[in-house]
């Protein structure tokens, strides 16, 4: 049986990687679900309009032979950026900065439960198989509406960890 505890480690160590890896952006990171307060800017962030936002989805556990597990997780980052006449490529270098965190991810066991020690649990990789379509992943959404001046680029990875329980 798959431990409880990995999915809440898997999604806090996922959330903190990204945050310390797009922390040098004057842009705020936000975890899906999280409030987020858009109306106050902060250093180049014009009216608090651009933003990342971290979406998890899983891990999914999978008992590949007795006690050893494959836990599979699909990573994307939605980035928002104010368009800029005097800077056309402000959403593609957020979207560098957000590809250059797709990285090894250490797992902790984060938290302040019996089972949450803040040790390592193990390292997701991000997985790169054209075949099985499994690549990091830029699609640019571009302007979400004729109405605001707002662009939108996703980038998008899967990521895999085995353990042995």
């Amino acid at each position: 049986m798959s431990d409880p505890d990995w999915d809440r480690w898997v999604h806090a160590s996922i959330a903190r990687h990204f945050e310390l890896a797009v922390e040098t952006t004057a842009f705020p990171m936000f975890v899906e679900t999280e409030h987020r307060n858009t109306s106050v800017a902060t250093g180049n962030n014009v009216k608090g309009k651009d933003l990342f936002e971290l979406r998890i989805d899983g891990p999914r556990s999978t008992e590949l032979s007795s006690n050893y597990w494959e836990l599979y997780t699909e990573i994307n980052v939605l980035i928002q950026s104010t368009m800029d006449d005097d800077d056309s490529h402000r959403l593609l270098r957020s979207v560098g900065s957000v590809k250059a965190a797709f990285s090894i991810i250490q797992i902790f066991k984060f938290g302040d439960g019996v089972n949450d020690d803040q040790t390592l649990l193990g390292c997701m990789k991000i997985l790169m198989d054209p075949r099985r379509r499994e690549h990091l992943e830029t699609h640019m959404l571009g302007q979400i509406g004729d109405d605001t001046e707002l662009t939108q680029a996703m980038v998008e990875g899967h990521y895999k960890m085995c353990l042995r329980t």
